[in-house]
């Protein structure tokens, strides 16, 4: 009889055989080990949310190191974005927009930076990244403090630090980060909105504010929508407080859908009359275009997409999806198509650097090129730095391992909380974990097949990992406390 334990210096395995006793002994001196790494973690932590102006700047200092060390041009939809902001005639001859008008918003921001200065592009759009992540940080936890407990925002502070502010996702300058700034300034407005709820003039104006960044964030992620799908459920399901009344929440969906509209027809007319990028209006994507995308092996695979499918306009386009759809689903076997949902589903949910690794969008051949920077990132020391952020550099599994351990950490404490449901205030806990079920069930039926899709839920997927923490180490701390007292008895 044995039992297998974890071996923190050779990350390989002991094991403790009854009959020898002797080994005993190394058992336990193992298990002080381990209480000296929990008491050390321990520390860190408090250190940590004892001092956090500190630490959000030794977090910017760590940021600004691994960009000026690792910073590059990014190959897919960014390298495209790119050249349709540097280059006239490639932005003249391209379909990209035609075909996913959705970005043009973004392709505006980038042509906005570009302007200010054509030269450092890339490397502003990382440093703007950067105040997108710490920006996020501050203004979420400081919402979470307010509405929970400060027990539950410290957890936050930290988890959101160590899963993905210390992550390079901030130099993949695509839209993801942009995005997840939108998302928290989402929240900044709901929470104005409950507090001026009996304040017209404010009310008004955070209606209005309301509809302008749904309109941003879904311009940028069409999936962000999921977080009003799931607001409007929450009301319609729950009891409500009398002060929120049916009459006002139609007031502000009426002010809030009014102002989505107009952001929304002002940039669809925008997009038609610019001249600085081509754009033909009967190119665009249509929804069943992404159920078809979805159903390919991986949820993303754009090669497997039949080519008169890709060179289709709208006016035959659905019609083309449907019959290649249908071909899909008669391809399948019910074990392949099983085999087709796990696979997905693995990959929107089980990268720890939100598809840093699956997607390597970054190596030595795209990083910066700018002269002023070059004297520091052709170093040895920065080539050194770059094989362990890279996905492709030969010492990446050293970041990769950390960032998954800490990934499974978060899901532990989203599970946890997910079997012992508590109400929050304002039903928040409960909005998010259906925008949390609504953004999976998105990525599973449309595209998906992506881990770093789940950018765009980090606030809900943070909270609620946050909120099951806070109920283990409250369970734990009850534990120890009974245990002492039947040792004193």
């Amino acid at each position: 009889m044995s039992f297998v334990a974890f071996h923190y210096r050779s990350y390989g395995t002991f094991c403790i055989y009854s009959k020898r006793l002797h080994n005993f002994h190394g058992g336990f001196t193992h298990y002080r080990n381990y209480r000296a790494v929990f008491s050390g973690l321990k520390k860190l932590y408090s250190l940590i949310i004892d001092h956090k102006a500190w630490t959000l700047v030794l977090l910017t200092v760590v940021q600004l190191f691994i960009l000026l060390t690792s910073g590059g041009l990014a190959r897919s939809d960014t390298t495209i974005l790119y050249q349709l902001t540097t280059d006239p005639y490639f932005a003249k001859e391209s379909i990209y927009i035609s075909n996913y008008p959705n970005n043009f918003l973004f392709l505006i921001y980038l042509k906005i930076i570009y302007k200010i200065s054509p030269e450092n592009l890339v490397f502003n759009l990382s440093l703007l990244n950067i105040v997108f992540v710490n920006s996020s940080l501050m203004l979420s936890y400081q919402l979470v403090k307010e509405y929970f407990k400060e027990k539950i925002a410290n957890i936050y502070f930290v988890l959101y630090i160590c899963l993905f502010a210390l992550q390079p996702q901030f130099i993949y300058t695509y839209t993801d980060l942009i995005t997840l700034f939108f998302i928290v300034l989402l929240f900044v407005v709901l929470s104005f909105l409950v507090k001026n709820w009996k304040k017209m003039k404010a009310f008004y104006m955070a209606s209005l504010g309301l509809g302008l960044i749904i309109g941003v964030c879904y311009n940028l992620r069409p999936p962000t929508v999921i977080y009003i799908i799931a607001l409007f459920a929450v009301l319609i399901s729950v009891k409500r407080s009398s002060v929120f009344s049916i009459k006002k929440i139609a007031m502000v969906s009426l002010i809030a859908f009014s102002m989505f509209y107009i952001s929304n027809k002002s940039l669809s007319i925008l997009l038609e009359k610019q001249d600085f990028v081509l754009y033909k209006d009967n190119y665009s994507r249509s929804l069943l275009y992404y159920v078809d995308l979805g159903l390919t092996y991986g949820g993303n695979y754009h090669h497997e997409i039949p080519q008169e499918i890709v060179a289709a306009t709208s006016d035959d386009l659905n019609d083309l999806v449907k019959k290649d759809i249908q071909k899909r689903l008669d391809n399948y076997t019910p074990s392949s198509f099983i085999g087709h949902l796990y696979y997905k589903y693995y990959w929107i949910t089980g990268e720890g650097m939100f598809g840093w690794n699956q997607e390597r969008v970054l190596s030595e051949e795209t990083r910066l090129q700018m002269p002023w920077i070059q004297g520091i990132i052709n170093t040895g020391f920065a080539q050194k730095v770059r094989s362990i952020v890279y996905a492709t550099g030969k010492n990446f599994k050293i970041q990769g391992i950390l960032f998954q351990m800490i990934w499974i950490v978060a899901v532990i404490g989203i599970l946890v909380y997910s079997f012992t449901f508590k109400s929050s205030p304002y039903h928040v806990a409960l909005w998010l974990q259906i925008t949390l079920f609504g953004g999976f069930l998105f990525l599973m039926i449309f595209e998906g097949g992506r881990t770093r899709y789940l950018i765009q839920f980090l606030p809900a997927i943070i909270l609620l990992s946050s909120l099951g923490w806070e109920q283990i180490l409250a369970f734990v701390q009850r534990a120890i406390q009974s245990n002492r007292i039947k040792n004193t008895e």
